[in-house]
């Protein structure tokens, strides 16, 4: 039976309330510190929001914000120059690798990424997106195993936003997307503070960890091409299986809406947290992974509604149990400590 959530610790801050609300509508499942349950926190310096693992290099960032950053552990960190927006030959781009990393060629460059202005069209954000494109099975073909150009965390930013070309005339908006990712050749973490977008099966034959971390995650089904996505308008998706991670921005829902406050709309809920836009009707989409919220998205501002842009598929999604395993987990991931007193004896 489906339950509403209905309450948090603000509509019940007295413990006592909230473990007699999670018993009788989720029978205890439901646990905050109402229950002793503590909580965790990304380890940045005092003060530093959590979204800030995702954002770009900062050359007076401090050794705990590089440490946490994905940008400062990433082996790949590119920023795109969108005033010239070619990343093999642009003359703003940057790249930036190990010592003892090597590039592709121009030609492998030309293979792997692309990036298009106004690609397609963003029915929740009602605009065309700017898109640079990960080909993973290309990425993967070029690495084939040398060590000098192992890839196990990627990191794109954008520069000079302001300056690129809007053929549209509808505003900038870069975006990430990887696609051709259904089998990965080792596990890898793909970031950026942007948003992004998954184009098809991701990580579902050969299962790696693997995690994806931007402003908002949308998934985009195996039947998505740019071509039919030139305006409003929906077509119909295909089944499509997604195993990674995701962390990333959301869409907030005031805390009272429920009971009829707030002045803002309903977020979408965590089902709406991966977002769709197209129309899956009968559709499959096959998650397996884990969920986190870092903080509410800057980019991707859109409110969730439905029917205009999208339509639900049937979702069939678990936390991926693999990840239990600290072996599993993606490449980067922040690793969080919690010291919990159990016991002391004084000693003389």
């Amino acid at each position: 039976m489906d339950n509403n959530l209905n309450f948090d610790s603000r509509t019940h801050p007295i413990p006592s309330d909230f473990r007699l609300q999670s018993n009788n509508k989720f029978d205890n499942r439901l646990k905050t510190n109402a229950y002793g349950v503590d909580s965790l926190n990304v380890p940045l310096p005092p003060g530093m929001p959590a979204r800030a693992v995702m954002e770009p290099r900062v050359p007076g960032d401090v050794q705990a914000v590089r440490n946490a950053k994905f940008s400062w552990k990433a082996d790949w960190y590119v920023e795109i120059d969108m005033s010239d927006a070619n990343p093999c030959n642009g003359p703003g781009t940057l790249v930036v690798r190990g010592s003892t990393s090597v590039l592709p060629t121009a030609a492998e460059c030309n293979a792997i990424f692309s990036m298009v202005n106004d690609s397609l069209y963003e029915g929740r954000e009602g605009r065309f997106a700017d898109v640079f494109t990960i080909d993973m099975a290309q990425l993967f073909a070029w690495v084939a195993g040398d060590p000098a150009k192992e890839t196990r965390i990627f990191y794109v930013t954008f520069t000079n936003v302001g300056l690129a070309p809007d053929p549209s005339g509808d505003g900038v908006f870069p975006a990430v997307r990887v696609r051709n990712g259904a089998s990965l050749a080792n596990p890898i973490t793909v970031a950026t503070d942007y948003p992004f977008y998954i184009e098809g099966d991701y990580n579902s034959v050969g299962w790696q960890p693997a995690a994806v971390v931007g402003d908002a995650i949308t998934f985009l089904s195996n039947a998505w091409t740019d071509a039919a996505h030139t305006g409003p308008g929906m077509t119909t998706a295909a089944n499509t299986t997604i195993y990674t991670a995701i962390l990333a921005g959301h869409s907030a829902t005031p805390w009272d809406w429920f009971n009829g406050g707030g002045n803002a709309p309903y977020g979408g809920g965590v089902e709406n947290y991966p977002r769709f836009i197209e129309s899956w009707s009968g559709r499959d989409s096959n998650y397996e992974g884990s969920l986190v919220s870092l903080s509410t998205s800057i980019y991707a501002t859109a409110q969730w509604s439905y029917g205009s842009y999208y339509r639900a598929p049937r979702r069939n999604w678990r936390f991926d149990m693999r990840f239990e395993d600290p072996t599993n987990l993606p490449p980067g991931t922040p690793v969080v400590g919690n010291v919990i007193h159990t016991a002391f004896r004084p000693v003389y």
